[in-house]
This record gives structure tokens, sequence and C-alpha cells, in this order.
């Protein structure tokens, strides 16, 4: 629908590796997306930021490359997974 109105897409995905990859991906795959919200890890509080990937995509020489493995090409953390997951059932056992 942007495109179809001649307006660029702008994503703000940087919260977590996963929604990273997913916003790269979708750059790749849609010619008006001319730029990403890209935040390194070493700037961000965040651990779900930090911890949550284990092979961060990095920034290089002003681009994002794509990654070549598989899926979204990100490889989770399951330790840190588990940690989150514990935290989330402790606020909200019910999940």
């Amino acid at each position: 629908m942007a495109g179809e109105r001649g307006l660029k897409v702008v994503p703000h995905l940087w919260k977590t590796g996963i929604s990273i990859a997913a916003a790269v991906h979708l750059a790749a795959a849609t010619p008006h997306l001319a730029y990403l919200e890209f935040l390194p890890k070493e700037l961000c509080e965040s651990a779900l930021r930090k911890e949550l990937v284990r092979d961060e995509i990095r920034l290089v020489d002003g681009r994002i490359p794509l990654p070549s493995r598989p899926g979204l090409g990100i490889e989770l953390n399951r330790q840190a997974l588990r940690v989150f997951k514990d935290a989330a059932n402790r606020v909200c056992p019910c999940v």
C-alpha cells in the first residue's frame, strides 16, 4: 500500500535480534524500504536485545548484509530464552 502511494517504509524493529533479522528480510523484499532503524546491541540497555540471539546481525560499512543461513539467519540463545521465559512466568504465572 505504501509503495502504491509513493511512500517509504521505515520499520522500527530494534528491540531483539529476532525483530532486526525480520526487518532485514523485509527490507530485502521491499523496494520502497530505503532505511531501517538499527541500534547496535552495544548501545542498548535491554538484556533481551543483548542476549536473546547468539549471532547478532551487524552493520558493515553502512549496510546490513542479508544472512545466508536458513530462516531468519539467526540462532537463538536457548539458555537466555529459558531465563526470559522463567521471568515472564514469575510476572504472569497464568501463561
